[in-house]
């Protein structure tokens, strides 16, 4: 694999930028568009079949905005060592790494500073759909479908979470003050995808207290903290309803539609937040599925059980 070295990084987080925003204001971001259960735009997951690379991050945000329905991503020599060709007018995407010592955190904060350390490089993929008999090759993923009520993923890892869920009145929220989790009664969600999706997002803010993964959670509505915490949850629930198999409706999608505009206008002042908050959700992502008691059938390389290959991710991070 060849990588490129990447003088101006900050161009490529404006150009994901860019396009993330654009995609929100129309509403065609992978987590805006109402789907069935087990028919998740994102729920097979981007990854390199040659290499067995589940792509995460910003680089899973960048792959699934491409919205190809492909979730096989190659590079160009290793189209072309395996004698493959590409279809006229195909378009790469670009894939970002950053290396140097320390941890994601630590090279997160480093390039708040401008300090040294560290640097990025990129390379180009193309997706599956442009490669022409990629198929014969390299069959595509195909995920078995559910046999069973996948809403049971959900109401597993809520349990094993030990979180604190107040069931009973009107509204969905975490509070950090007494760290506990409030939903309305089940029955009265609109369907059972519903209220998983909801107590899921809410997971996802129950997981930045600080014994866990230490986020800032005191911003106000409408403050640029909040837009943040809440993309950070918007986006890793996105991630772990795909994940465990869930769907997503039209009601949930307009549910959030008051807050895009808080969200979109943090993306566009300050470039950076992009990354922190597609790191943040994989993050998020890997803390919460570390409480998943069962396999999932996912691309790429084998997958330990949940609760030994997320801890693991989320522990590196």
């Amino acid at each position: 694999m060849t990588m490129q070295p990447c003088p101006e990084p900050r161009s490529l987080r404006r150009d994901i930028t860019e396009r993330l925003v654009a995609s929100m204001r129309a509403g065609t971001t992978p987590w805006q568009k109402p789907w069935s259960v087990g028919q998740s735009p994102m729920s097979v997951h981007p990854f390199n079949p040659v290499t067995g690379t589940r792509y995460s991050g910003i680089n899973r945000l960048t792959l699934s905005l491409a919205s190809f329905k492909d979730n096989r991503w190659l590079t160009l020599k290793q189209i072309e060592s395996r004698g493959l060709s590409l279809y006229p007018g195909s378009v790469p995407e670009r894939i970002v790494f950053c290396f140097g010592g320390g941890t994601l955190e630590e090279k997160r904060r480093k390039d708040e500073s401008h300090d040294g350390g560290f640097g990025y490089k990129w390379h180009e993929v193309y997706n599956g759909s442009d490669i022409v008999d990629l198929d014969v090759v390299i069959p595509p993923f195909v995920s078995e479908p559910a046999d069973f009520d996948v809403s049971l993923n959900v109401i597993a890892v809520l349990a094993a979470s030990g979180a604190n869920l107040i069931h009973g009145g009107d509204r969905a929220c975490y509070r950090p003050s007494p760290d506990t989790i409030h939903l309305p009664w089940r029955r009265n969600f609109h369907s059972a995808t519903d209220y998983s999706s909801t107590a899921l997002h809410e997971l996802a803010h129950w997981s930045g207290h600080p014994s866990r993964l230490d986020r800032n959670l005191s911003g106000r509505f409408g403050s640029d903290a909040y837009a943040i915490e809440e993309l950070h949850a918007e986006i890793a629930s996105a991630f772990l309803v795909a994940e465990l198999g869930l769907g997503m409706t039209q009601h949930q999608i307009d549910a959030h539609a008051s807050y895009l505009n808080s969200w979109c206008r943090v993306l566009e002042r300050d470039e950076r937040a992009v990354q922190i908050v597609a790191s943040g959700a994989q993050r998020i992502t890997d803390y919460l599925l570390s409480f998943a008691p069962r396999r999932l059938e996912l691309p790429g390389k084998p997958s330990e059980p949940h609760s030994t290959q997320y801890r693991q991710r989320a522990a590196k991070t």
